[in-house]
C-alpha cells in the first residue's frame, strides 16, 4: 500500500495534464450519485464534543464561502469511504461546523455534497481561493484521511486532483503534509523554516499545533515564533537544537515575537565563564536570537527571565518595536544594535534588575559609560519609550568610585541617571530621544557584585 508520501509525488504528473483532472473530477461525480446512509444530526452532535477551536472558516463571515468549503470538504470525507471505519469521515467537516459562530445547515450541504457536479465544484474551488482558504482546506482533507481513513488511495487522488485546480505545487503541498503530520505527533517544539508557505497561510492552520509548548517558523518573507504564552525552560540543550536557525534570520520584511514566555537556565560551567567577561568580552556576546537586513522587529506581549546574555542582536534593522513586554534579570543586556537601525520604540514594557557588570570600566573624564545597562545601540538612529518601567537596572562598577557618574540604561546617551557619591542620589534624564510617562526606580545599590549575581 502507498503512503502519504508517495502519493505526494504523483501531484506532478496531476499538474501536468489539466485534462486528467477534468476526467477525474467526471469519474467522481459519476459515482457519487450512489445512495449512502448517513445521520448528519448523530455526527454533529459527535461534533459539538470536540470541535475545531479557532478554525480559519470561523472568520469567514459569508455563508456563501461556508457552504463551499463544508459541501467539498464533505464531498472528500464520503470519497471511497469503506462500510469498516470505527468512525466515519463526515466526523470531521462537522467538527469543523460545530465551532463556526453560527451553525450551518449540514444536513443540506451533505445532500448537496452527494450531487455535486464538475460546475459545482469548479464554483466552490473559485470561492475558497478568492478567500485564501485552499492551503488550510487541503490540510484539513489531509488530517481528515489521516484521522478516520488512513491509506485511502481515492481520497489522497482527489485531494491531489483539488490542489492541481488550486495550483498548488507539489513542494507546497508536502509542507502542508508537514503540518499535519505535526499535528499528530506528541512533541513539544515546532521548528521549520518553510520555502513556500507563506506566513498567512500558516496562520490559518495554527489551531493544528497549538499542543506544542514552542512554535518557530520561518517564511520566504517572515520569522515568527510563540510559546502560546506557556512558559519554556530555555536550556542549553533546547537552545542548541534551535540555534541553527535562531542564530541567523536575515532578509526578513517582518519578524514578530509574540507571547512568548522563556525562563533561561544556565549550567555551572556558563556562569563560570560569564563571571570572567571583560567589557570587551560582554561587547562580544551572541544573542539568543540574531537579526540581520529586516524591515521590522516586533516583540509583543512577551516575557523574558533570566538571561546572561543578549536576548537578540541587530544589523541593518530599519525598524523595531517592544510592547507590552518584560525584561527580568539579565546580566549581559537585554540587546545589543551592531549596525545602522532607524528607530526603536518601547512602549508599555518593562525592565527589572538588568544589570552589567562592567570590571574593566572606560569611562571618560566626564564619567560617561557608552555600555548602556539595558542595550547597546550604537547603531540606533532615533529613540522613543512610552509607558516604561525601568527597575532596579544598573551597571555594578568594580573598582572605580567618583564624585559624579553618569550611567547609561540605554548606550550613546539614551536613557540615563546620574549618583553623586556617597549619597547616591539618582534622577533620571534623557537626550537625544524621547520618552513619555516611564517610571524609574531603585531597590538596590552600585556597590552590588558578581557574588550577589553567582550565589
Amino acid at each position: 500500500m502507498k503512503t502519504v508520501i508517495d502519493l505526494i509525488q504523483e501531484v506532478k504528473m496531476l499538474q501536468a495534464s489539466f485534462t486528467d483532472v477534468c476526467r477525474d473530477l467526471t469519474e467522481w461525480e459519476v459515482s457519487q450519485q450512489q445512495p449512502v446512509e448517513v445521520n448528519i444530526e448523530d455526527f454533529m452532535h459527535k461534533g459539538f464534543c470536540f470541535p475545531i477551536q479557532g478554525h480559519a472558516l470561523s472568520q469567514v463571515q459569508e455563508p456563501l464561502v461556508q457552504e463551499a468549503y463544508l459541501t467539498l470538504l464533505l464531498a472528500v470525507a464520503e470519497k471511497d469511504t469503506g462500510l469498516q471505519l470505527e468512525e466515519h469521515p463526515v466526523l470531521y467537516p462537522c467538527r469543523v461546523a460545530a465551532a463556526l459562530p453560527s451553525q450551518p445547515d449540514m444536513e443540506l450541504y451533505f445532500k448537496k455534497s452527494l450531487l455535486l457536479d464538475t460546475h459545482s465544484i469548479y464554483q466552490y474551488i473559485e470561492s475558497i481561493r478568492t478567500h485564501r482558504l485552499e492551503e488550510v482546506f487541503l490540510v484539513d482533507s489531509l488530517l481528515l484521511t489521516s484521522l478516520y481513513d488512513k491509506g485511502n488511495k481515492g481520497k489522497l487522488e482527489f485531494i491531489a486532483d483539488l490542489a492541481a485546480l488550486w495550483s498548488v505545487s507539489s513542494g507546497k503541498l508536502e509542507e502542508l503534509l508537514l503540518i499535519v503530520q505535526a499535528s499528530l505527533q506528541e512533541e513539544n517544539v515546532f521548528c521549520h523554516d518553510f520555502r513556500e508557505l507563506c506566513a498567512s497561510a500558516f496562520h490559518k492552520c495554527m489551531p493544528y499545533l497549538k499542543t506544542y509548548t514552542l512554535l518557530s517558523a520561518g517564511f520566504p518573507a517572515s520569522f515568527y515564533c510563540t510559546t502560546f504564552g506557556k512558559t519554556v525552560e530555555l536550556t542549553p540543550e533546547l537552545e542548541h537544537t534551535l540555534s541553527k536557525q535562531w542564530a541567523s534570520i536575515k532578509e526578513k520584511k517582518e519578524v514578530l515575537l509574540k507571547d512568548i514566555r522563556f525562563i533561561r537556565k544556565e549550567t555551572q560551567e556558563e556562569a563560570k565563564i560569564f563571571a570572567k567577561l571583560d567589557t570587551d568580552g560582554f561587547n562580544r556576546l551572541a544573542g539568543i536570537f540574531s537579526f540581520s537586513n529586516i524591515e521590522k522587529l516586533s516583540i509583543v506581549d512577551c516575557q523574558f527571565h533570566h538571561f546572561l546574555r543578549p536576548l537578540f542582536t541587530a544589523s541593518w534593522v530599519k525598524k523595531i518595536e517592544i510592547t507590552q513586554s518584560s525584561f527580568t534579570d539579565f546580566h549581559g543586556r537585554v540587546f545589543r544594535i551592531d549596525e545602522s537601525t532607524d528607530s526603536l520604540t518601547i512602549s508599555q514594557s518593562t525592565f527589572s534588575k538588568c544589570l552589567l557588570d562592567l570590571k574593566a570600566c572606560d569611562c571618560n573624564q566626564r564619567g560617561n559609560y557608552p555600555n548602556g545597562c539595558i542595550g547597546d545601540v550604537k547603531g540606533l538612529r532615533a529613540f522613543k519609550s512610552v509607558e516604561c518601567q525601568f527597575d532596579s537596572c544598573y551597571l555594578i562598577m568594580m573598582n572605580t568610585i567618583k564624585s559624579s557618574q553618569y550611567i547609561h540604561l540605554f548606550s550613546q546617551g539614551y536613557v540615563y541617571f546620574k549618583y553623586a557619591y556617597p549619597d547616591w542620589y539618582f534622577s533620571y534624564e534623557t537626550r537625544k530621544s524621547y520618552q513619555e510617562s516611564c517610571q524609574f526606580q531603585d531597590e538596590g545599590s552600585q556597590s552590588n557584585n558578581s557574588a550577589i549575581i553567582f550565589p
